[in-house]
This record gives structure tokens, sequence and C-alpha cells, in this order.
């Protein structure tokens, strides 16, 4: 996977299994699964975040945007979520603060979470369970561009 600034995001391919619709959800279910980002878009894995984040947000310099994580009841076990930067020295984080965490638990069938960046780019997920290990790329783009 290219790390280099200027070379188009490798970003994830949907499930060839079907959308989230199949595990009782709605949208397009990126990576291979069981657990999968919803709200990345539809057509592209896309986040679409706001920058700045308003004063009273309590997020200081830290965009984002909601994305619920979602599991195929078929998975039971604990998932570690972290993230990165494919194209720049900018970080992932997820949830709230001002300084959010590098990673998440994904907890129960579905866990709301705000994924959080400073800067547009290539970015990846690292879903991470007992049988299984993959990445999500995805582009994350302010609201309007």
């Amino acid at each position: 996977m290219c790390r280099c600034a200027g070379s188009p995001c490798p970003t994830a391919n949907p499930d060839p299994r079907g959308g989230l619709s199949r595990i009782g959800f709605v949208g397009t279910a990126w990576g291979p699964g069981p657990v999968y980002p919803a709200g990345l878009g539809n057509d592209l894995p896309v986040l679409s975040y706001s920058y700045p984040p308003p004063p009273d947000s309590g997020w200081g310099d830290w965009g984002g945007n909601k994305v619920n994580w979602v599991r195929d009841l078929a998975y039971i076990g604990p998932v570690l979520i972290r993230g990165l930067r494919l194209d720049g020295p900018d970080e992932l984080r997820f949830n709230e603060g001002w300084l959010p965490s590098l990673s998440m638990r994904q907890k129960g069938r579905t866990n709301p979470s705000y994924t959080r960046v400073r800067s547009p780019g290539c970015y990846a997920y690292q879903v991470d369970g007992t049988s299984f290990s993959y990445t999500i790329v995805f582009e994350a783009k302010p609201f309007g561009s």
C-alpha cells in the first residue's frame, strides 16, 4: 500500500457478500467484515468531516464525524480498532475530548463512535479480532470539498 502524498488513495472495496442490509443495518459494508464502519458513504468510502470544530465542542483542533461500528452476529469475540494516515504524518483518533484515543474497542452489535482527523487525506482503520485482522482504507474530506 503506497504511503506517498499525491498518489491515489487505494480505498476499500465493499464486502462481496452484500451490503449492511444482510445483517440488519443500512448502507455499504466496507471491507471483508465481520465488523464494518457504517457512515463512510455508500458510493465510495469517504469520511466527510467538519473542520475546524466549533469552539464550544470540546474537540480542540480535531475534526471528525460519527461512525457507527456494526458487526455480523456470526462473530461474538472482542474487537480492537486502530487507525493511521497513509499519505502523511497526521493521526487518526477516536471519540471525544481534546486528545482523542488512538484506539477503541467495539462493544456489542453496534458501537456509535467518532472518527477524528485534523486534515484531509488517505486513512485506514485496522480492525482486529480473535480470528481476523484487516484494514479498511478510506479518504477523509472536509464537508463541501
